[in-house]
């Protein structure tokens, strides 16, 4: 989940639909799509303007990616904070 807390994101619906497919039957309208899956209109506008016409394909391997990104983020927080131990044990040293 994001850190700002979208309350659902990326296709993790209450319907456990995380394929980031969109099942919404053709000739629905946006409301009544908000109503079948409990989430709010303003999800739809943010997924509209975030993926815009990717294929499901795309919208998946971009969380994947995403994914990723966080870990090796993360990683490099941990080295970060190993190196700086370090330094400081270093300079107590001596």
């Amino acid at each position: 989940m994001p850190p700002w807390g979208w309350r659902h994101h990326l296709g993790s619906t209450s319907t456990g639909n995380t394929s980031g497919e969109a099942t919404i039957p053709p000739g629905n309208n946006q409301l009544e799509a908000t109503r079948t899956h409990k989430i709010s209109e303003q999800t739809i506008y943010v997924w509209r303007r975030r993926f815009g016409k990717r294929d499901p394909a795309d919208v998946k391997r971009l969380r994947e990616l995403e994914t990723e990104n966080a870990k090796l983020k993360r990683m490099v927080a941990e080295r970060e904070m190993a190196i700086e131990t370090l330094k400081e044990i270093n300079r107590r040293k001596w």
